[in-house]
């Protein structure tokens, strides 16, 4: 239950810097893949570690989308009035993740358990399709420093502290 969001939170901060070095672009681009192939593997798991392992693989790739959508929204909107509204359409839709408890629930009563993970999959397609046309030039930071260590440093501390209040 708690893999999900421990990867997520952990690998946040490391993939913001590391997509300032290799483009937001290239970073988004590439987290979809295993969000995508992540998705299709929860829905399919035969066992409960592979279930568990692919929603840790889902975690890795949502870390790498998530802040490479904000500076992709940066980097595309000069407008100041245009960038807020985009800023704001995707808090908004950051939000409808409150309500994925009760989208679950109405596909785990009409569907069977496997569909709130196939859900994913049209979500990781259209992006791929679309990035070509809509997204920015990759624009790279070689000089920009990714901090590998402090990024698995951020990983094992919460891990360590959600362990900790577990037992």
């Amino acid at each position: 239950m708690n893999a999900h969001p421990l990867v997520i939170a952990g690998l946040l901060p490391g993939a913001g810097t590391l997509g300032d070095r290799i483009g937001h672009r290239r970073i988004f681009t590439t987290g979809l893949a295993p969000f995508g192939a992540a998705s299709l593997m929860s829905a399919f798991a035969p066992t409960v570690t592979i279930l568990i392992v692919a929603r840790m693989a889902l975690a890795v790739g949502a870390a790498m989308m998530l802040p490479a959508t904000l500076a992709l929204i940066r980097v595309t909107l000069t407008d100041p009035q245009e960038r807020n509204t985009a800023i704001g359409v995707w808090n908004a839709t950051s939000a409808l993740g409150t309500v994925d408890p009760l989208a679950g629930g109405l596909l785990l009563e009409w569907f069977w358990w496997s569909s709130v993970f196939l859900v994913n999959v049209p979500v990781t397609l259209v992006p791929l399709a679309l990035i070509p046309f809509a997204a920015p030039p990759n624009r790279t930071n070689p000089h920009h420093r990714w901090d590998a260590p402090s990024s698995l440093l951020a990983l094992l501390t919460l891990s360590g502290l959600i362990l900790a209040i577990k037992l």
